[in-house]
């Protein structure tokens, strides 16, 4: 599955997903599962410019079984326009490791800036 947002740099952007197994069938998370969503300038990048994870930034909607992920106007407003990847990876506690989503983030103009309200 892929993904590609396009929001102007230094606003607060939400998106949605669930996660599925490959026939298409929802999942659950376990007791020591760990759900990440990573950002990069691009995959082969060792710096992690944001991560949210189901402590920070990740929630689960129980009435529509959506994980939601927010970025906040402060995670992107230090970083360059233009284009940048993501992916959703879960790690469960019984060892599986599986990439859920590839995808991209497109950063464009903004004229009020951080520091000008």
């Amino acid at each position: 599955l892929t993904m590609d947002f396009e929001f102007p740099r230094g606003d607060t952007k939400r998106f949605k997903f669930k996660l599925k197994d490959s026939a298409g069938v929802d999942l659950k998370l376990s007791v020591g599962d760990k759900l990440y969503v990573t950002v990069k300038k691009n995959a082969n990048s060792k710096d992690v410019l944001i991560q949210k994870t189901l402590e920070s930034g990740i929630e689960l909607n129980d009435d529509d079984g959506y994980y939601y992920v927010t970025f906040k106007a402060d995670d992107t407003s230090d970083l360059d326009y233009g284009t940048y990847g993501f992916d959703i990876e879960l790690k469960t506690s019984t060892g599986l490791v599986k990439t859920l989503v590839i995808g991209s983030i497109t950063l464009t103009e903004e004229y009020t800036y951080k520091g000008d309200e």
